[in-house]
């Protein structure tokens, strides 16, 4: 009885939150109706279907890695991590600060008898791994965009001081020269 009450509590709970957010989203709005629904009319929904199959792929990627980096701990059942990560990754979306990325060991402690500590360390080391591969794509991008601003192909621009210093001064940017932008460059890459 007393863990139906709890579950009905947590439902009303996580209902209450959903009707805060949806008034305060519809209250912010207020007068852009017509905007919302022209950008609706105007989507390309027929990119919403590779999108959600891409998303689909990450998921099972993120829970098979978190997975392998519990294994020395325990082996996991799949379905109490991908649920794990599901409710995590959900509640980064609603509650301030990242709290998912606590939430998520937390059920996986509660489900599977893991030690949070350990389940906590394994989510921070798939976020060291996150890092890792943005810091490669920022590479990437460097290398195909170059780092002083000239596309592949291009000659690079002289640099005589650091990145910091060519930033601050933007008068002497590629864009003030009537050059592409460098997003431009990033996405031609």
């Amino acid at each position: 009885m007393r863990q139906r009450f709890k579950q009905l509590v947590l439902i009303v709970l996580g209902l209450l939150i959903s009707a805060l957010a949806i008034a305060f989203f519809v209250g912010h709005l207020s007068g852009d109706w017509d905007e919302v629904v022209d950008t609706f009319r105007r989507a390309r929904y027929v990119y919403v279907v590779p999108g959600v199959a891409l998303l689909v792929l990450l998921y099972w990627f993120r829970i098979e890695r978190w997975r392998l980096f519990l294994r020395p701990i325990k082996d996991v059942n799949r379905f109490s991590a991908a649920s794990a990560t599901c409710i995590g990754f959900m509640s980064n979306n609603v509650l301030p600060a990242r709290l998912g990325e606590l939430i998520r060991p937390y059920v996986l402690c509660r489900r599977e008898q893991v030690g949070f500590g350990h389940a906590l360390a394994t989510v921070g080391l798939a976020r060291v791994f996150d890092l890792i591969g943005l810091a490669i794509l920022l590479l990437i991008t460097w290398m195909l965009v170059g780092i002083g601003g000239a596309a592949v192909g291009e000659a690079p621009v002289p640099q005589e001081a650091s990145g910091a210093a060519v930033l601050a001064d933007s008068a002497d940017t590629p864009e003030a020269e009537g050059e592409p932008p460098l997003i431009e460059k990033i996405w031609a890459a």
